[in-house]
């Protein structure tokens, strides 16, 4: 069917009713204005964690909380301690892992929906959406578009803008690609694709086709298999792809090709990857 808009993203008819960019969920974003307004945050280096979790009653403690880098323990009711990794606390992982927790102390998450804070993925249902909800925060209190949106005014944005997005808000890749398509107006995308099989994606609002997760990548897609990674990732730089490999939406995407670079994720098996038309 014809494409139409839905607010600033995307949807088609007799398709998925998603729409792209993904945004974050507004209470959260709200929430997490609402505390750098507060405390008069005025640039990426005044985002002190430790100082804004203090001020709002919820005290880091340098402590292996187990298996993950940060938990928040409920205390008394005006009260908690955020558990942090003292060998990851400044890291990106750490911060944002501070922000999450710092997200539930915020949103008034229970102790019953915490739970789900273990390293696994959470269930489907409220605890699902509570820990949405504290990532949707994070990224907004660690990239507020107030201070991000300048960053990701690229005409034609590449891995290297996001790359110093990154550095410059002290976040992984990743999540300043994800916080990346949802502040552009130029047409990009980005996705983590694990075993040729896409795990998640956002993109932009002027991407002109939907990914979709656990599609498994077509023939031309260089993340598509460990042999076409490996030499796409020798290379080190975007490389064409077309878009039928990319994209479950055949009809619209044979006529386009996107120009293709991935990265390995350290530590892990994934491999991020950024899509911009060619």
């Amino acid at each position: 069917g014809r494409g139409r808009r839905r607010g600033r993203g995307r949807a088609f008819r007799g398709m998925s009713t998603a729409v792209w960019p993904k945004m974050p969920d507004p209470e959260a974003e709200r929430v997490s204005l609402a505390l750098l307004r507060k405390h008069d945050v005025r640039a990426p280096g005044e985002i002190h964690l430790e100082r804004l979790s203090e001020r709002e009653n919820a005290y880091v403690v340098a402590k292996r909380p187990g298996n993950v880098t940060a938990r928040l323990i409920h205390g008394l009711v005006d009260q908690a301690l955020i558990y942090v990794d003292p060998d990851g606390a400044k890291t990106p992982r750490g911060r944002f892992s501070l922000a999450h927790e710092l997200l539930h102390w915020l949103l008034k998450h229970g102790a019953d929906l915490l739970e789900a804070c273990s390293g696994s993925d959470p269930a489907r249902g409220s605890r699902f959406k509570a820990e949405h909800a504290a990532d949707d925060g994070a990224a907004t209190l660690l990239m507020p578009g107030y201070l991000a949106a300048d960053h990701c005014g690229a005409a034609q944005p590449t891995f290297d803008h996001v790359f110093e997005f990154a550095e410059s808000f002290t976040v992984s890749a990743a999540a300043a690609g994800l916080r990346y398509v949802q502040l552009a107006s130029a047409p990009c995308a980005v996705a983590c694709v694990r075993h040729g099989v896409v795990r998640w994606w956002n993109a932009s609002a002027a991407f002109p086709v939907r990914l979709a997760r656990r599609f498994e990548l077509g023939p031309g897609a260089h993340a598509a298999s460990p042999e076409s990674l490996e030499r796409h990732v020798r290379e080190g730089k975007p490389q064409l792809a077309p878009g039928f490999a990319w994209s479950p939406d055949k009809k619209r995407a044979r006529p386009l090709s996107f120009l293709e670079h991935a990265v390995p994720i350290a530590g892990t098996e994934d491999t991020l990857v950024w899509l911009v038309p060619a």
